[in-house]
Formats: C-alpha cells, sequence, structure tokens
C-alpha cells in the first residue's frame, strides 16, 4: 500500500474520532484564566474604610464636626471602592480578551501547521510519482494515464487533509466558545463579589455613623 493509500485510510477514522470525542474534549479542556488581583477585602481602600469604622465606634464624645467629617468620610471611601470596582473591571475585561485571544492561537495555530505539513507531504509526494513516472521507459499513453492517478491522489490527498481539518477547526471553536462563556461568567461572579463586599461595608459605615450620631450631646 502506497503512503498516499495510507494517508486516505487513516484520514477519515481520525476525522470520525475527532467529531466523537469533541463533547468529551470540550469538557475536559475548558480553561479558567485566574485574574491577578487579590479579593477587594485586601486592598488599602477597603482596610481605610474599616478603619474608619473603627475610629467612629472608639470615639467617646463626638462633636457636630466629627460627624460631619465623618459622613463626608464615608462617602469619600464608598466612592473610592466603587472607583476600585470599576478600575478592576476595566483591567479584568481587557485581561480576559488578551488571554482568550491567547488561548484561540494555542487552539488554532497547530491545526493549521498540521494541515500546511499534510498539504506540503502531498504535494512532495506528488512530486516525486511524477519524477518516478519521467524515468520509467513506458509509453506516452501509459505515463499520461499514471500521471493522472498521481494528480487524482494528490486532490485526495488535499480534500482529506482539508475534511480533517474543518472538523479540528469545528471542534477548537466549540471549545473556544465554551472557555468563553465559562470565563465571562466566572469573571461576572468576581464583579459581583465585589459589589457585595462594597454594600456590606457601606452598611458598616452607616451603621457607625447612625451609633455616632446617637452619642452626640
Amino acid at each position: 500500500m502506497s503512503r498516499f493509500t495510507k494517508f486516505l485510510v487513516l484520514v477519515p477514522l481520525t476525522a470520525f474520532a475527532l467529531l466523537a470525542g469533541a463533547a468529551t474534549s470540550q469538557a475536559a479542556h475548558v480553561k479558567l484564566f485566574h485574574p491577578p488581583h487579590s479579593p477587594l477585602a485586601d486592598t488599602s481602600a477597603f482596610n481605610n474604610a474599616q478603619k474608619h469604622i473603627k475610629r467612629m465606634d472608639e470615639k467617646g464624645k463626638p462633636t457636630k464636626n466629627f460627624v460631619s467629617f465623618s459622613s463626608r468620610k464615608n462617602s469619600k471611601l464608598v466612592g473610592k471602592l466603587n472607583a476600585k470596582r470599576q478600575q478592576r473591571n476595566q483591567f479584568r475585561a481587557s485581561f480576559l480578551a488578551s488571554k482568550l485571544s491567547e488561548y484561540r492561537n494555542e487552539r488554532i495555530s497547530p491545526i493549521l501547521r498540521r494541515y500546511d505539513a499534510r498539504i506540503a507531504a502531498a504535494k512532495a509526494e506528488y512530486q516525486r510519482d511524477i519524477r518516478r513516472i519521467n524515468e520509467k521507459k513506458e509509453s506516452p499513453r501509459k505515463k499520461r494515464a499514471a500521471k493522472a492517478r498521481a494528480a487524482n491522489q494528490l486532490q485526495a490527498a488535499v480534500n482529506a487533509a482539508t475534511q480533517r481539518r474543518a472538523a479540528s477547526l469545528d471542534a477548537a471553536n466549540r471549545l473556544i466558545a465554551a472557555t468563553k462563556r465559562a470565563n465571562e461568567e466566572f469573571f461576572k461572579r468576581i464583579s459581583e463579589r465585589d459589589k457585595v463586599q462594597i454594600k456590606q461595608i457601606k452598611g458598616r459605615l452607616r451603621a457607625a455613623l447612625a451609633r455616632l450620631r446617637s452619642r452626640l450631646k
């Protein structure tokens, strides 16, 4: 069996295996990208809010000026936390876009390289066949027939490689789409976590301010 014949037999089987295992591959290789951020609760803005709560609670005899200052301070602290969350959301959007682009290249580029290599190998085999045909001492009719067979084998090899590339790209694109959805949901949960933390610290600031005002004489 020639290398062309072996190639034509193996390619459809491999393509079928790729399609049959696509769902399993997708489930096994979805990748989550973790942004290089510590939780919002570990930031200086969050710590400053906690320190201000402690300061308000430890103020034994508050004055009106201190209560007014504390109220403005609360607003500034919440504003800084919201600005920090917005800044992080923007960074994460850029970070995710970059990671997804890298991931797509990691999945797609090898498929295209393998396709190019198969086409190059098929063409090289065709050229060798043509040289062998030309070197044989046969009638022009037989040579034309042999060259036609070689050309048909080349076209069949190209078609098989193209089908295999299409099957691989389809599986890769499904995996890329699943990875994109999973990461978008993951990043959304991170943003919602920050939102909840801000809401909690805002409530604590308000409660501390209310306790401060209750001690005002």
